[in-house]
């Protein structure tokens, strides 16, 4: 499978080593072992030390012109176009603004591995953040989850069965390969600590430890300190009081890390504020037990007792675990061997890679089947009435969030304009490819509409999203509006003729009343939203309204036939009933669309073709021209 990958906290590429650079190149490593092509389609960083609209308004826009260039490059014909969209560490301080779009216009399923959610953050300063987090997680097909904080927090957002474990998982290969030669007998302990030298937890973490050593004065040890990094005078200084006990490396590659463990007894780092910890992971698959605290994720990488000890946050019981396994060597050794037996058979690159593709089958198979087409008895019991009465009712179909080609967009077609029937289909204007419109060049039922800018939610959080929300400065928005404008125009331009309505369609079916008249300054002639609201229009717009949605936007899933039967008698009822001949407007999202959808959409089109009661509208009929003529 084509797997397209995103860090958006740090690149893989990134120069600076972490733990997540390592994280997200062994995921990419485990898919490739797993026999998946794997690229890394882009490098924006979009991590935030601390919260700041400005900075996030900014990466909105710097994320909305990175989507754009993916999906252009991916989309465009004999191009290397990836089946499924894999995001690694999607959290608040570095919110997946790319994803979620690419996936939903290239019709792939988008995932995320080690996505994390705290509700406290819907309530701080970060809450604007969080929600653009959220957002992703919400559309994740499937996310895989490494610890079980990280899981309880999505079980919040999604259902169960769209979770997969995933535990932390570590390329064995060179710790594996040694093993501590063991501590001579009468000899000092030997304890190795490995991790880098910043701020905050990191130097939290080393100077609990310089703490806990210093109630250790009753038995013999040493502490090899492999790391580097910009506190490292501080750390230093911490360390000084127990002069040569303690000695300094730097920073080692692989090889030398490996080396140290094989030279030690035992692996001592707290773990402040550690995901889970790699570290631990590595020392273990070298046959070296380990000393952290016990603050939750570590279990995920330390079988406590088994193969380490987990403590309190407390440097005497952190001391007195140490002096439990300085003391005992028969101990270290048993939790060392069952350390590398742990890894080796459940915490390696090859493991995670058959757990990548068990999931990924099963998301396969969820997808597979198709769908027969829906009856509407009730809906067509009514048309019958209308009929009778000598009267009809007219149908149109808008479809929202077209940018380029897909097996979807096909089907869209098939089943609307091969029956003979217009489609009015909502295009997002930056994000719309060259290959969409060389795709809809040869089809003359389906006229294009605008569908805001760049679909980014500018609303703060706990409203509801918009683009064009009561919150944005007119200016902004007029800048936007005219840039698609532009945007259309460059895209589509003569050769579309009158296909380009001037028709906007705003994202989430909201716009705020004051811009009404900043779209017809800007050309356009009509407003399509949704539902009763939306059958006013200021400005002079003419209102286009859409009154009949085929999802459920709750489970992100098509809404079942019965349901949408009901609603539409309803609606005829109500028409038949006030004599209105206001169109009944359906609104669908072929890109999200699942099998009961596409039923649904199957039998509304085909019971509006074949009823001699429903007639059916071209929106060209009704707004003659188009942006392309200006």
């Amino acid at each position: 499978m084509r797997i397209a990958f995103y860090a958006p906290l740090k690149s893989p590429e990134h120069p600076v080593p972490s733990g997540d650079r390592q994280m997200a190149r062994q995921i990419m490593r485990a898919l490739q072992d797993g026999g998946h092509d794997v690229r890394l389609v882009s490098q924006l960083r979009a991590h935030a030390a601390e919260p700041s609209h400005v900075a996030l308004e900014g990466l909105k826009r710097a994320a909305a012109e990175e989507t754009a260039r993916i999906l252009s490059e991916h989309a465009a014909p004999g191009a290397w176009r990836p089946e499924l969209w894999l995001t690694y560490h999607n959290y608040y301080k570095a919110p997946d603004l790319i994803g979620p779009e690419v996936a939903q216009g290239l019709a792939i399923a988008y995932c995320g591995i080690e996505s994390s959610f705290a509700r406290k953050r819907r309530s701080d300063g970060w809450a604007d953040w969080s929600a653009a987090a959220e957002f992703g997680m919400r559309r994740a097909r499937l996310s895989f989850w490494l610890t079980d904080v990280d899981r309880q927090g999505l079980s919040e957002l999604v259902p169960q069965d769209r979770l997969a474990a995933m535990p932390p998982f570590i390329d064995a290969s060179g710790f594996a390969d040694v093993s501590s030669a063991g501590n001579p007998e009468g000899g000092p302990v030997r304890f190795v600590t490995v991790a880098m030298m910043r701020a905050r937890a990191k130097l939290d973490s080393y100077r609990f430890l310089a703490e806990t050593l210093a109630g250790c004065a009753d038995f013999d040890w040493t502490l090899d300190i492999v790391g580097d990094g910009p506190e490292r005078g501080a750390i230093e200084t911490l360390f000084s009081p127990f002069g040569e006990r303690v000695r300094f490396t730097g920073e080692l590659d692989r090889a030398g890390v490996a080396g140290r463990f094989a030279a030690a007894d035992a692996m001592l780092w707290p773990g402040f504020n550690e995901a889970y910890g790699l570290v631990y992971l590595e020392a273990q698959a070298a046959g070296l037990p380990v000393v952290a605290l016990d603050r939750g994720p570590q279990h995920e990488v330390v079988r406590a007792g088994v193969t380490g000890l987990l403590t309190a946050n407390d440097p005497a019981a952190y001391a007195d675990a140490v002096r439990a396994l300085a003391g005992d060597r028969g101990r270290r050794q048993g939790m060392g061997q069952a350390g590398a037996s742990f890894v080796r058979e459940d915490r390696t690159i090859e493991v995670a890679a058959r757990r990548f593709n068990a999931a990924f089958d099963t998301l396969r198979s969820a997808g597979a089947g198709r769908s027969k087409t829906a009856g509407f008895p009730k809906a067509s019991a009514m048309l019958d009435l209308i009929g009778e009465a000598g009267r009809q009712i007219r149908f149109w179909l808008r479809d929202d969030d077209a940018v380029a080609p897909t097996h979807q967009l096909d089907r869209l077609l098939e089943t609307v304009c091969g029956r003979g029937l217009a489609l009015t289909l909502a295009v997002i204007p930056r994000y719309a490819t060259d290959a969409l419109a060389e795709r809809l060049k040869p089809e003359p039922r389906v006229g294009i509409a605008t569908h805001g800018l760049a679909h980014i939610n500018h609303s703060p959080a706990h409203e509801k999203s918009s683009e064009f929300g009561a919150d944005r400065p007119q200016h902004e928005v007029q800048g936007d509006l005219q840039a698609g404008v532009a945007r259309m125009r460059a895209l589509f331009g003569e050769r579309f003729a009158d296909r380009v309505l001037p028709l906007f369609v705003p994202p989430w079916n909201r716009i705020d009343a004051r811009f009404h008249g900043v779209l017809a300054d800007c050309g356009y002639e009509a407003l399509s939203t949704f539902g009763a609201k939306g059958e006013v229009a200021d400005g002079g717009l003419k209102a286009m309204p859409v009154h009949l949605d085929i999802m459920d936007w709750s489970k992100r899933a098509g809404r079942e036939a019965c349901d949408i039967d009901a609603e539409l008698a309803l609606l005829l009822d109500q028409r038949f009933d006030s004599g209105s001949d206001m169109p009944v407007g359906i609104l669908t999202h072929h890109l999200v669309h699942d099998e009961t959808a596409w039923s649904v959409l199957a039998g509304l089109a085909g019971l509006c073709a074949g009823h001699p009661a429903a007639g059916w509208l071209d929106v060209r009929d009704v707004l003659a021209g188009g942006l392309a003529d200006q």
